[in-house]
């Protein structure tokens, strides 16, 4: 074959291979990642954001980026997640680590205001592929120490913690950080704890309670019991989801004239009044996170609001914007 036909074939090829922007979002696809559009760090004229993640919602491995799809170009601003290595995160461009409310995350970011950095698809598809392997990454570390430590069933100690964390959702909420009505509603249903509490931790939106029950004097290791909380988290957000569009439509003057319609909403509202105050009297520990998890909605809510109304800029923006961010990794 002649040498310029060879470089014409060879050229070509590559030109088929090259990952370009479509080639990304379907390889990020084709790896079962999730891609959700959001709002674009630095408001750049023709960016659209998107953050791309794997795993649980309120700690995923997660990469924000941003895309031009009139030019085919990338920018790279944040990413958090489990076990990522510094190195690979400077060389997409991060110049600041963050700080984390979960144990065991690692954020990092441009700056202080998320200024993207351009990046090519090729290294946006080797950063992302670095980030999202992160939980199989944490997963086999988690796999060596216990093979290491050997058959301790029952036991949680420093180490293991941080797989309670895991899989719980976040970092567990101590004895000491629930308020007195909320022990009072757990001694009430599980008697009192040992050792004053200070070895008993709840999962993540109080479903699992992890009560001490034994310690060995000569290892200090705890031995605890695994207690499945009921939870009403369920019918509590889809009362409070009913009683937010049920004020949606009240603002209808056809579904206010409509008698029937104010008396079926009147029960609905009636019954959320009752399951509140069941909640608030009989279920202390559940009424108080259910509060606050609303609030937390309620904040990520306005954040939003007023990003669209701020200049990028602002300083307090920029500081709302650091702060949902910490709430999110």
């Amino acid at each position: 074959m002649h040498k310029l036909e060879k470089l014409i074939l060879e050229s070509y090829a590559q030109l088929l291979t090259e990952m370009d922007g479509g080639r990304l979002f379907d390889y990020f696809n084709s790896k079962g990642y999730d891609i959700t559009e959001r709002s674009s760090d630095g408001r750049e004229p023709g960016f659209e954001g998107y953050m791309v993640s794997k795993g649980e919602s309120r700690s995923p491995q997660a990469v924000i980026f941003q895309h031009n799809k009139d030019t085919d170009e990338f920018t790279i601003s944040r990413m958090s997640g489990y076990r990522i290595d510094q190195d690979e995160a400077m060389k997409a461009g991060m110049r600041r680590k963050s700080s984390s409310a979960i144990a065991g995350i690692d954020g990092y970011m441009t700056d202080g205001n998320y200024t993207p950095v351009s990046i090519s698809p090729e290294d946006l598809k080797d950063i992302v592929d670095h980030v999202m392997t992160g939980l199989d990454r944490e997963a086999e570390a988690q796999r060596d120490f216990y093979a290491k430590r050997g058959p301790v069933s029952g036991t949680i100690d420093e180490m293991s913690l941080r797989q309670i964390e895991k899989e719980s959702g976040g970092k567990p909420t101590q004895w000491e950080d629930l308020t007195d009505a909320q022990r009072a509603g757990i001694v009430k249903r599980y008697g009192e704890p040992n050792f004053d509490g200070k070895h008993d931790f709840f999962g993540t939106g109080m479903e699992t309670y992890f009560k001490a029950t034994k310690k060995n004097d000569e290892t200090g290791s705890i031995t605890h019991k695994v207690i499945k909380l009921p939870s009403f988290a369920s019918i509590y957000h889809n009362f409070s989801d009913i009683i937010a569009d049920i004020k949606k439509l009240m603002g209808s003057d056809d579904v206010r004239k409509d008698e029937r319609a104010r008396e079926l909403f009147d029960i609905v509202k009636t019954n959320f009044r009752k399951l509140q105050r069941y909640l608030r009297i009989e279920r202390p520990e559940q009424y108080r996170m259910l509060k606050m998890q609303r609030m937390m909605e309620g904040i990520e809510s306005a954040f939003s609001t007023i990003e669209e109304k701020m200049d990028i800029n602002d300083p307090v923006l920029v500081r709302s914007e650091l702060l949902r961010w910490e709430l999110m990794i």
